[in-house]
C-alpha cells in the first residue's frame, strides 16, 4: 500500500534538484548549471553481517562543476507519523553517513509535511558538567509556510506542496490550481505528470464547491488549461476502472460468504477460495481478513 513515506521519497528521488533547493535553500542557495547530485545508498553499511540496517529517507550528494565547492551530502528525512526520537535518529544516520562518505560536510535536513507549529531542531547530549554533543537539523514544516508567496516559483518541489502550506481556506482552490499551473509549466513528462496530478489532488483534499471553483475561476483562464484538463480527465477515467476492478472484486467476495451461508460450500472450502483470492493477488487482504471473520 502506498504510504505518506512513499511519496515524499518519490518526490525527492525524481527531483532532487528542486527537493534540495527547497529544503536547504540557506545552505546551498540555488545551484548551478554543472552541480551533480547523486541519490547515495539508502542502507548504511554494518559493522557485523547480522546487525540490523540503518535505512535513511534520501541521502543526495552534491558536487559542484569545476570544484567551485567543496561536495556537500545533504541527509533528508520525511517526518510523516510520530515525532519522538526523529532528532536522535537523524543524529545517528548523520554520523554514519559521515563516516561512510570520509566527509564532514553533511547538512541534516528535516521534512514535516502535515506539522504547522514549530519543531524541536536542536538536541544536546550532556551531563552535570557540560555538553558533550551538539545537533541541530534544518527543519521545514510545511504548514507553517505561506502558500501564497510560492504561487509562482520556479521550484517544481514548492509548487507540488502548495496544498500542504498555509493557506486561508477560501484560498484554497486558487493555490491547488497554481500547484496543477506548475506541474503543467515546469514538468514535460506525461508519466510523471499523472504520477504528481494524484499528488496534487490526495493532499489538496477540494470539496465540490471548491473543485468547481478552481475550473471556473483559475483553470479555465489558465495558459496550461488543457494540459490540466487533460490529466484531470485520466484521473477520472483511471477511479472509473478502478471503481469496476473494485466492485467485481467485492462480488466476487460476497459470492462466496452467500454459497457458504445457504450451505453449498463448507466453511473449510469458503475458507480456502477466499485465502486464494488474496494469494493471487485478486483481492486486497484487508477485504479476505473481513470476509473470513464472517466464517464460523
Amino acid at each position: 500500500m502506498k504510504t505518506h513515506d512513499h511519496s515524499f521519497k518519490n518526490l525527492a528521488l525524481d527531483y532532487a534538484r528542486f527537493t534540495a533547493e527547497f529544503v536547504a535553500s540557506k545552505e546551498i542557495g540555488e545551484l548551478p548549471p554543472g552541480a551533480v547530485i547523486t541519490p547515495i545508498r539508502e542502507e548504511l553499511l554494518k559493522e557485523r553481517l547480522g546487525d540490523r540496517f540503518f535505512e535513511m529517507d534520501v541521502p543526495l550528494k552534491i558536487e559542484f562543476p569545476n570544484g567551485q565547492r567543496d561536495a556537500i551530502v545533504i541527509c533528508f528525512e520525511q517526518n510523516t507519523r510520530n515525532l519522538k526520537g526523529t532528532l536522535l535518529r537523524h543524529a545517528v544516520y548523520c554520523l554514519q553517513l559521515a563516516e561512510m562518505m570520509e566527509t564532514t560536510r553533511v547538512i541534516p535536513v528535516a521534512l514535516y509535511p502535515f506539522e504547522s507549529a514549530p519543531v524541536e531542531d536542536k538536541l544536546t547530549l550532556a551531563a552535570d558538567h557540560g555538553a558533550y554533543l551538539e545537533f541541530r537539523c534544518v527543519t521545514v514544516t510545511l504548514g507553517s509556510l505561506d502558500a501564497l508567496k510560492y504561487l509562482d516559483s520556479r521550484n517544481l518541489v514548492a509548487r507540488l506542496c502548495l496544498p500542504l502550506m498555509r493557506c486561508r481556506e477560501e484560498d484554497k482552490p486558487k493555490v491547488v490550481a497554481k500547484a496543477c499551473e506548475g506541474l503543467a509549466e515546469l514538468e514535460t513528462d506525461w508519466d510523471k505528470r499523472k504520477k504528481y496530478i494524484q499528488f496534487i489532488t490526495d493532499y489538496g483534499k477540494l470539496d465540490k464547491a471548491q473543485s468547481a471553483e478552481m475550473n471556473e475561476k483559475y483553470v479555465e483562464r489558465s495558459p496550461f488549461r488543457e494540459d490540466i484538463m487533460s490529466l484531470y480527465q485520466v484521473l477520472t477515467e483511471e477511479a472509473k476502472e478502478k471503481g469496476k476492478i473494485e466492485g467485481k472484486i467485492e462480488g466476487k467476495i460476497e459470492g462466496i460468504l452467500d454459497l457458504y451461508k445457504i450451505g453449498a460450500v463448507s466453511p473449510k472450502n469458503a475458507r480456502a477460495q477466499l485465502r486464494l483470492l488474496a494469494v493471487k493477488g485478486l483481492a486486497p487482504a484487508k477485504l479476505v481478513q473481513k470476509a473470513l471473520k464472517q466464517i464460523s
